[in-house]
């Protein structure tokens, strides 16, 4: 009798939606769907995930399920006010590596067309976001 009044009702119970390895929210991949952190003496689910850019980190999975992490922050320089980045992201890749390579910030500059202090913030952003979980591969 209790399933005729459900289904008169139109009550169901809802399958929790499963996050697996591979699958895309935004710009984030699944990684390992399930990683643990701990915070404030807390044991709290997480999501490990690798950006489009190339950042792994750690997201809520309820973040990813309802939509409110799209991506690591990367892409907020996209929807920035003001003027858009005179570089491309694979200048932007051969510029770090000339740089790791010891080539003149100023001469680069030069060459691209661009202020040392855009160059500068380029290699900061890359190096803070590859110094947490190392270099991409």
């Amino acid at each position: 009798m209790e399933k005729d009044i459900e289904t008169l009702m139109g009550l169901k119970k809802l399958k929790k939606p499963e996050i697996k390895v591979g699958d895309k929210y935004g710009y984030w991949k699944v990684i390992d769907p399930d990683t643990y952190a701990m915070f404030k003496g807390r044991k709290l689910k997480r999501c490990l995930c690798e950006c489009a850019c190339g950042y792994v980190g750690l997201v809520p999975p309820r973040g990813l399920l309802l939509g409110k992490s799209k991506s690591c922050g990367c892409r907020r320089r996209e929807h920035q006010i003001g003027r858009a980045s005179s570089l491309t992201m694979e200048q932007k890749d051969e510029i770090f590596e000339r740089v790791e390579r010891g080539d003149s910030v100023s001469a680069l500059a030069r060459e691209y067309g661009v202020s040392r202090q855009s160059i500068y913030n380029d290699i900061n952003w890359r190096k803070k976001h590859n110094s947490v979980w190392g270099d991409k591969e």
